[in-house]
Parts: structure tokens; C-alpha cells; sequence
């Protein structure tokens, strides 16, 4: 029997839960792919991607991806913000 679209796209999305849920259990909280590298700076992934080596963040190669530390994230937005930014009031 050959599952129907709706039923496909309703085990797609409980796969996506699962991995999401292992994730959590098997990836350390504070390692990072790209994609949540660049949510977590709050920029697109595609300028994320095109810019994280300039910018100097450090980062591990595990197989195809590329893993970023939350720390060195934090300590590269350190580095950068702008202290002669006017106020948001």
C-alpha cells in the first residue's frame, strides 16, 4: 500500500519531531549547526554562510557540517557591538 501525500507529509513531520528530540539528548546544548548559528546571530543562513570564516569564528568540521560553540559566537558578538550606537527609547 502506497502512502497517501497527506499521510506522507504527516510522517515527514513526526521524523522532524524525532530528530529534533534526539537532537537534544545526543548534541551537546551549547554546539551549534550553521543554520543555528545564523538564527542565533539573527542573520540569514546564506549571509551566514558566506561570511562566518571572514568574521573569524571558530568552528569543527564533523563530516559534512560545520559545528560553532555558542561561546565563541557570544564572544565574537562581544567583540563587535557598538558601544556608540544610540539608545533604542
Amino acid at each position: 500500500m502506497v502512502p497517501m501525500p497527506e499521510q506522507l507529509s504527516d510522517m515527514i513531520d513526526e521524523v522532524r519531531a524525532l530528530r529534533d528530540d534526539l537532537k537534544q539528548w545526543c548534541w551537546p546544548r551549547d554546539v551549534m549547526t550553521m543554520h543555528e548559528a545564523a538564527d542565533y546571530l539573527r542573520v540569514s543562513y546564506d549571509y551566514f554562510k558566506t561570511h562566518w570564516r571572514t568574521w573569524g569564528i571558530p568552528a569543527a568540521k564533523a563530516g559534512r557540517r560545520m559545528l560553532f560553540q555558542q561561546q565563541d559566537l557570544k564572544a565574537w558578538v562581544s567583540r563587535h557591538v557598538h558601544t556608540d550606537m544610540p539608545n533604542e527609547e
